[in-house]
């Protein structure tokens, strides 16, 4: 993915405190793309921020909220 330049509104997500992909694979994702040109990338944490709720289930936890956050904050805005 680092290889790919984005041409429309991107948006990942993840959290920080997924125990399983860290959210740094998004962050240095958005980096490279902002590196090659891309302007319109961003990535969302819905991690708590709390070292303590690191775990593989966050993983698994995550999902539906990712699924809202792209909606509101990037779909819904093309509507």
């Amino acid at each position: 993915m680092l290889d790919w330049t984005p041409r429309t509104r991107t948006l990942l997500c993840g959290s920080s405190n997924d125990a399983t992909v860290p959210l740094k694979n998004a962050t240095t994702a958005i980096a490279a793309f902002k590196q090659r040109g891309s302007t319109q990338v961003s990535v969302v944490d819905l991690g708590s921020g709390n070292r303590a709720d690191n775990s593989a289930l966050e993983h698994l936890l995550t999902k539906e909220s990712c699924i809202i956050a792209v909606r509101q904050q990037l779909l819904d805005k093309q509507r």
